[in-house]
């Protein structure tokens, strides 16, 4: 075990979600080629993102850097929410018809989405398991969200 010196250094400070709200954020990760492991769209394509809280200021500068987690898939139901993220990212074509994409494309690419703070959660399948407080995606904004 290595020999480390202590002294001077603060406790860890307890975690907390990012306040409701809207936000930007940066995809900084994407993990393509999973399944979905349970569920009625078992066996479907996901991919795993990973997106950054930026941009923030003042009382919510402290949140910039916070981690998001979020699956794409590509069933039916989960289109929607695909073709508002890939709007809210500025892709081109969205509404054309057929949309080839690379994730490798967009990262580094900001958005702006609705976040929401939510508490801690017992798995579903093992109620022994709870899981902690975390941040989700709720929308995705576009330009024209923004001003409804």
């Amino acid at each position: 075990m290595p020999e480390v010196d202590f002294a001077g250094v603060p406790d860890q400070k307890e975690w907390k979600p990012a306040p409701s709200g809207d936000y930007v954020l940066e995809l900084v990760d994407a993990e393509e080629g999973g399944t979905i492991k349970s569920g009625p769209n078992k066996g479907q394509p996901l991919d795993k993102l990973q997106f950054e809280i930026v941009d923030c200021v003042g009382d919510l500068e402290e949140f910039n850097g916070r981690r998001i987690y979020e699956n794409a898939t590509y069933g039916e139901k989960a289109l929607p929410r695909l073709k508002t993220m890939l709007k809210a990212f500025g892709v081109q074509g969205v509404e054309d018809g057929p949309l080839s994409f690379e994730w490798d494309e967009l990262l580094g690419q900001k958005l702006r989405a609705k976040i929401r703070s939510v508490g801690p959660q017992r798995d579903k399948n093992d109620s022994s398991i709870e899981y902690p407080a975390k941040n989700v995606i709720t929308r995705y904004l576009v330009e024209k969200d923004e001003e409804e």
